[in-house]
C-alpha cells in the first residue's frame, strides 16, 4: 500500500510540473502575441478592443491552471497524509 501511495504522489509531482510548465507557456505565449498581433503605440498606450479580449481570455486560461495545481497540490497532501497514517495504522502494536 506504501508503494501505491508513494507512487501516486510521484505521479501527482509530474503532473503538477506538467501544469506549471503549460503555465509557463503560456505567460510566454500571451507576451509574445500581444506584441505581434496588437503592438501598443509608443505615443498611445491604450489598449485597443482587440488587445484587452486577448489579454482576458489569457488570464482566464491562467486562472484554470493556477485552479489546476491548486487542486493537484491539494491531492499530493491527501496521499502524503494517507501515506503517513497507512504507516502509523500498520505499526501500531497489537493489543
Amino acid at each position: 500500500m506504501q508503494r501505491e501511495i508513494r507512487d501516486i504522489t510521484d505521479e501527482l509531482d509530474i503532473i503538477i510540473y506538467v501544469v506549471k510548465q503549460q503555465q509557463h507557456i503560456l505567460a510566454k505565449f500571451t507576451e509574445q502575441a500581444l506584441e505581434v498581433l496588437d503592438p501598443l503605440d509608443d505615443d498611445d498606450k491604450r489598449a485597443t478592443p482587440r488587445r484587452k479580449a486577448f489579454e482576458k481570455r489569457a488570464k482566464v486560461l491562467s486562472n484554470k491552471l493556477c485552479f489546476q495545481i491548486e487542486e493537484l497540490e491539494g491531492l499530493k497532501k491527501c496521499a502524503e497524509n494517507t501515506a503517513k497514517n497507512a504507516s502509523n495504522f500498520f505499526t501500531i502494536p497489537a493489543p
